[in-house]
Parts: C-alpha cells; structure tokens; sequence
C-alpha cells in the first residue's frame, strides 16, 4: 500500500511539473491555441435557453441585432463609450482569472477594445448569478498605480493612487473600477491549460445598465490598445483567426484561434483584404462594389480606398449597407430570381421557397478593389424566417454605421494578421475545422 501512494505520488508531482511547464513555456514564449467560440444560444452557454424554437432563437438574435444597432448609431460619436451594447452580444469563450484559476464564460467581441469582469466587493452592481471575482484570493492580482495608467479618456487616477475606469455603453450601461493585472488562463480545444501573465483588465466594482445576470465580462477582440489581441501582441505575431459554425449546425462549436494558425495549405486559397484606418478599434476595410450577376451596385464611401467603408464584426448579426445600396441590391436579386416574392414587417427582400432550397438563389459578390473578391452564397445572404419564406440577411445601415456581420461569416475561416493589417477570408466547412 505504501508503495502505491509512493506510486500515486509521482504520478501527481509529474503531472503537475508538466503541466507548469507547459504554462510557464507559454506565458514566456511565442504563443499559438485554439479555444471554442460558443455562441450564446449554444448549449454550452449560460444564455442557452432549451425551450426556445430555432425560429424564436433567430427573431432574438435580430431583435438583439437591432437593438445594438441603434445605439451604435445613436452614441458612437462619444469616444468614451464602449462600441457594444452588453446585452447584444453574439459568441463567448470559457476563461479562468487569477492564481489559483477563477472559471468563466465571458463574452468575446471583435467590436469591444476592454477586458474587465466584476469583482467583489461589487456595490450597486448588476445581479451575476455566478459568482464574482475575489482579486484578494489571487496571488497574482495587482492595481494598476496612477503613473502607470491609460491615456484613455475612460481612464483616470482615483483614490488610493489607483488607476480607476468609467467604461460606458453605446446603450447607456456602465462599469466602474480599478485597472489591474492578472494571469488568465484559457481551456485551449486541444485540452492543455494556457496560461498568460500580465494582462491589463478592469476588477469592475460597481455596474448598472441591461446587464443580463448570466453575464460575467466583457473581452475585447478589438483594435484597441487595451484588447485581448493588442496585449498578445508580438507573443501571437498579432494575428488571430476564427471559423464560425451556422447556427443551425446543433452540437458543433465554431473556434476562435490565438496566433498564427495550423493551416498553411488552405483550399481554396484566402482571399485577403487590407484593414483601413489603422488607428481605428474596428476592423474596417474598404468596400468597392456589390454583384449579383452581372450587376454591380456601387459601395458608397471613400473612392480611394484609403478609409474603411464597412466594419468586419463578430458581435453583429446581420449585415448593414447604406440605404441605395441595399436597394440597388435588392433591384439586382429581381432580375435574376424569379420567385414569388413574399412580405416581411422587418426585411426589403423576401422569397417564397416552400418548393425550393435557399441553394437555388445566387451568390452575392463583395468587390474589395484590385480583383480582391469575396463569393457569398445564398445560405450566408438569406436566413428562413419560417419554412416556406426565405429572406435577404441585411437591413438599411445609417450613415458610417456598415457592417458584415457574422451571419454573413458563418463557414468562412477568417484570418486577422494585424502586423502587415490584412483580413483574409477562405470558404470552409466550420463543424469539421480544427484550429
């Protein structure tokens, strides 16, 4: 018996020794992981909600769309507020805070520049039925001290010579708290712990706004010199990728992919797209034209191509386009399809397909300039909004406000590469991508 427990012993001590070394090789070296981007009517998310209809989890992902967009367009002017709204957005991935680890789901936005989770003691901050973040109980955590804080307009010096945040939301949410520094620690898809020292987030003390209580933070995918990508920096060569499952593929998780990905030989070869305005927290690229067929309808913008037009944006559901685009786009669909139309209170175009499949519509093609041009088919443009009527998956965008929203990304492996600032889309089956 004792040599057993003498056995078991090692056993655990070299587990453990391994594992440490595979964390502290990550932590210090370059760093390339794959994680499950778990959209939030997946089974594996707290917003996950059995009862719902896939029809109904549809008309909520737009009724959130909306919403988010609205408010986008209503206060992105204010450059201290946070771009999303907290209650809109789309995917998540699982995360652990702190020594010893402190488990997660936390939401992740290519649209969002912060990280930041409550901590308590959190007064006057919104219901969380997880529990919160104890900094006190890391042995890791530490304040930012005000000499050391952001020259952000969010960020000032507070109390105690702590660098403070007042982090607002387009929607007129808010958090309030410290700046610090912590370890995070991710369930790469692989199976290993990945471990990351001295990332920059917000212990958030005190929050109001629509905050939903399965809600635990925000992390940043964004631009933003604060975000998750910015602070990996040079550890991930700047570059980050993701493949994202239809929502109709139940029981698969799309992957979001840290550093340069496994996949030197993809088929068909990407299709890469310079970023513009490299000083914006957005994705942005310039869009020239959209086709359907052989007619092009013109994108409104910068005809130079020297700033950004449309916004590449995970957190998006549908996609945006100024109002003539649309409908030039919808003029260009009538001289092509000729299935009966149908009537909808939200969307300009609809189809009734009670006979046919949504494969029999055509491709939309999005013209980037110099013979840069992402194919679209019809399953990416037009969603059922019930079995017998199909409709195109873009509304009428206010002025600045375009977006390609995830809809349109879903089995697209898209490639982010922020050291030379270019985007990259490959056509790929996303439930049988491994990152």
């Amino acid at each position: 018996m004792a040599s057993l427990i003498l056995i078991l012993a090692a056993i655990t001590l070299l587990v453990i020794s391994n594992f440490a070394v595979a964390v502290a090789a990550a932590t210090t070296g370059k760093l390339s992981f794959s994680v499950n981007y778990i959209h939030r009517d997946s089974p594996q998310s707290p917003f996950y909600n059995s009862s719902q209809t896939p029809y109904e989890s549809l008309i909520a992902s737009v009724d959130r769309d909306r919403f988010r967009f609205s408010k986008l367009s209503n206060g992105l002017s204010n450059i201290i507020m946070a771009p999303i709204a907290p209650d809109t957005a789309e995917y998540l991935i699982n995360i652990a805070i702190g020594t010893p680890p402190f488990n997660i789901h936390i939401i992740a936005d290519t649209g969002s520049g912060l990280i930041w989770t409550q901590c308590v003691p959190c007064k006057n901050c919104f219901r969380q039925t997880a529990p919160k973040f104890d900094p006190s109980a890391s042995s890791t955590y530490k304040t930012i001290s005000c000499k050391d804080c952001p020259s952000l307009e969010s960020f000032f010096c507070g109390s105690h010579d702590k660098c403070s945040y007042s982090y607002i939301y387009v929607d007129g949410s808010f958090g309030n708290g410290i700046g610090s520094i912590e370890t995070l620690t991710f369930d790469s898809s692989s199976g290993e712990k990945v471990s990351v020292e001295n990332i920059n987030m917000g212990c958030t003390h005190e929050s109001k706004g629509l905050f939903q209580s399965t809600e635990a933070g925000i992390i940043g995918l964004g631009r933003g010199s604060l975000s998750l990508i910015s602070q990996l920096g040079d550890r991930i060569d700047n570059q980050f990728s993701y493949c994202l499952v239809p929502k109709t593929a139940v029981g698969y998780s799309s992957t979001l992919n840290f550093g340069p990905g496994p996949y030197p030989n993809l088929e068909p070869f990407p299709v890469s797209i310079p970023l513009a305005d490299v000083n914006s927290p957005f994705y942005s690229v310039f869009l020239q034209s959209v086709m359907v067929g052989d007619v092009i309808v013109p994108m409104e913008g910068s005809n130079d191509g020297s700033e950004g037009n449309i916004v590449i944006d995970s957190g998006a559901y549908l996609s945006y386009l100024p109002h003539t685009v649309l409908n030039g786009l919808i003029d260009a669909f009538s001289k092509v399809i000729t299935l009966p139309t149908a009537q909808d209170s939200l969307f300009k175009l609809c189809y009734k397909i009670d006979r046919v499949s949504i494969d029999v519509l055509p491709d939309v093609k999005m013209d980037f300039g110099n013979g840069v041009v992402v194919t679209f088919p019809p399953l990416n443009m037009f969603f059922k909004v019930s079995n017998a009527i199909a409709c195109l998956a873009v509304l009428p965008s206010s002025p600045g406000m375009n977006f390609i929203g995830n809809f349109a990304q879903q089995n697209f492996l898209l490639e982010y590469d922020l050291g030379i600032n270019m985007v990259s889309f490959t056509a790929k089956d996303c439930t049988k991508f491994v990152g």
